[in-house]
């Protein structure tokens, strides 16, 4: 969270549940996230694209998150660029368009059984043909 907060350059504020259900006030400011970073160190990460034919199965305005059902694979979440936002809402409403998706991803190797953890940000979004386009 202290990288994000950092690469995005916010500061964050909220309330924080405990497992017992008992609510904590938290905020997080860049030069906190910062310190965090020194004192823990960097994960390693790599940086790369790729680009994914599919159908847009979900949009949330709320969160700029999308999710893409691939041709192939499992399903990818993303965050979605404002210039972006429209055409990926549009192509949403119309159930089962194809979609031509590019996205960054960075993974960042997790010290866990899960491997590494990627985030995903779409870069380029274009709607393919159909059939109903010709």
């Amino acid at each position: 969270m202290a990288n994000t907060v950092l690469e995005h350059e916010w500061g964050l504020k909220g309330t924080l549940t405990t497992r017992a259900g008992d609510e904590r006030r938290a905020h997080l400011s860049r030069s906190a996230a910062q310190r965090l970073v020194d004192r823990i160190g960097h994960a390693p990460t790599r940086d790369y694209k790729i680009d994914v034919p599919g159908v847009v199965d979900g949009w949330r305005w709320s969160t700029s998150i999308m999710r893409l059902a691939p041709d192939q694979g499992a399903a990818i979440e993303a965050h979605v660029p404002r210039r972006l936002q429209t055409a990926v809402a549009d192509a949403n409403v119309e159930r089962g368009r194809r979609v031509s998706a590019s996205f960054r991803v960075v993974e960042t190797a997790s010290s866990g059984r899960s491997g590494a953890i990627r985030k995903y940000e779409l870069e380029e979004f274009e709607l393919l043909a159909s059939l109903d386009d010709e």
